[in-house]
């Protein structure tokens, strides 16, 4: 919901900083990964002097570390064993900001091969070129994934370029803040468009290629939000509902 830095509470009222509850938050607000994750709720409370870049790269490290946890999985009930990144064919939607941006520089420089995507083509070539584009590991494709044409670009630029997927990592998201009342019509389309139909659509085209994957994955980078409205936020909140009732 808000990335600040501060403790993390349950909804009991406890207030805890390690990095299990870490873990846990990482689970429940940052990614579900093809199944409902549990029903407990992990909720951010701090305050807000704390550095976003920090806390990006905190949250972008949980994401990763639970991709790859195996054990992960086995304490809520599914088997998997310990996944690693190197040589794996990944997508990642919204990587020119926050957690998509080090999501992919972790990813490149853990050895993947990564196809991003984001808005701001200028974000997306400072992105290659803060690692200096390692073996040519990253190919970045800008545009917007509410266009199922730039979907069908992005499937097939994974495919041709290499080879396959193995990794689907849907994180691109928009927010809209305001009484609904008075919002448009159009506003409420446009959040769904971005935040629910552009990664259900998109996982649609990739599956096929995924059935051939190794160990094939599909992350869905979600919030907080999506397990409880706020005000002023109706129209975000129910895309993320609907994307944690989809998964």
């Amino acid at each position: 919901g808000g990335f600040r830095s501060g403790m993390i509470s349950d909804r009991r009222g406890t207030t805890v900083d390690s990095p299990l509850f870490l873990r846990k938050a990482a689970m429940l607000a940052i990614v579900t990964v093809r199944h409902n994750l549990p029903n407990s709720m992990i909720e951010w409370r701090g305050n807000r002097s704390g550095k976003l870049v920090g806390q990006l790269q905190a949250l972008a490290d949980c994401f990763l570390g639970f991709l790859m946890d195996g054990n992960a999985w086995r304490r809520i009930g599914r088997t998997t064993m310990r996944r690693d990144f190197v040589g794996k064919r990944v997508l990642l939607t919204g990587a020119s900001s926050g957690i998509g941006w080090y999501v992919a520089d972790y990813l490149v420089r853990a050895g993947a091969f990564v196809v991003v995507t984001g808005r701001r083509q200028e974000r997306l070539d400072q992105l290659r070129q803060s690692f200096g584009n390692p073996q040519k590991r990253l190919i970045a494709l800008s545009g917007d994934v509410a266009d199922h044409q730039h979907r069908l670009a992005l499937i097939a630029t994974a495919v041709d370029e290499l080879g396959g997927l193995d990794i689907l990592i849907n994180n691109a998201g928009i927010g809209a803040v305001g009484q609904f009342e008075g919002a448009s019509p159009e506003r409420l389309r446009r959040v769904f468009e971005v935040d629910f139909f552009a990664a259900t659509e998109l996982t649609r085209l990739a599956l096929p290629h995924l059935h051939r994957g190794r160990q094939p994955a599909i992350c869905l980078v979600n919030s907080v939000l999506g397990h409880r409205g706020v005000p002023n936020k109706s129209e975000y909140c129910a895309a993320k509902f609907a994307l944690r009732g989809w998964s």
